[in-house]
């Protein structure tokens, strides 16, 4: 969906584009705007869906206030909206939170406290009309020019790949449906499956 589920607030897609910083020591620092929350201080390491919450550099912070707990009660009712039928109100919101009324208004990232809310649940309902309508590689395909940052460094590359993008259509098997989080774990597939090929082919080199 490209939301921030903590703030309700779309994801720029200035945050995929790759920086390079100098260090003092002279080696170059690869790093992005957008981050992978784990919902597990355990997980750390974790790549799995279910593990994970993606939002950006500015608003880490909060969700690393949270407990497991809190994040994942959070994930599956913010899934409720994305799966729900027809167009998603605030009053829909307010129900689907009903007993964790500080989603909606805690003062540094409730849904409400933020002037662009309107805008936000339009832009929300926009992108949830679109993904009911097509598969998720449709989804991506259709927003492209608004991610075209994000198209081009993680999707771009596997479109053609049908090995790579099995990772794609994975469902979280905890919680039982795809979540926002299934298109920008590639690239840390790309890393585990160079590592893997690498493994091999120091075990079994080509004669």
């Amino acid at each position: 969906m490209g939301f921030d589920p903590l703030t309700f607030i779309p994801l720029e897609d200035s945050i995929f584009k790759q920086r390079i910083y100098i260090r003092s020591s002279g080696k170059l620092l690869f790093t992005s705007d957008y981050r992978r929350h784990h919902l597990d201080i355990n997980k750390k390491r974790s790549v799995f869906f279910q593990d994970l919450a993606l939002t950006d550099i500015r608003t880490h912070n909060y969700w690393n206030q949270l407990s497991e707990e809190e994040s994942k009660e959070l994930l599956r009712r913010f899934s409720l909206l994305v799966n729900k039928r027809g167009e998603v109100t605030k009053v829909d919101i307010i129900k689907t939170f009903e007993g964790l009324d500080w989603v909606l208004y805690n003062e540094k990232t409730g849904w409400f406290n933020y002037k662009t809310f309107n805008y936000n649940i339009a832009k929300f309902n926009q992108r949830k009309n679109v993904l009911n309508n097509l598969d998720l590689e449709g989804f991506i395909e259709k927003n492209k020019m608004e991610y075209n940052e994000l198209y081009n460094r993680f999707f771009k590359n596997i479109v053609e790949d049908k090995l790579k993008r099995i990772i794609l259509y994975i469902k979280p098997p905890n919680l039982g449906f795809r979540d926002h989080t299934d298109h920008f774990i590639i690239e840390q597939y790309f890393k585990i499956e160079a590592k893997l090929k690498k493994k091999c082919n120091n075990k079994f080199p080509e004669s």
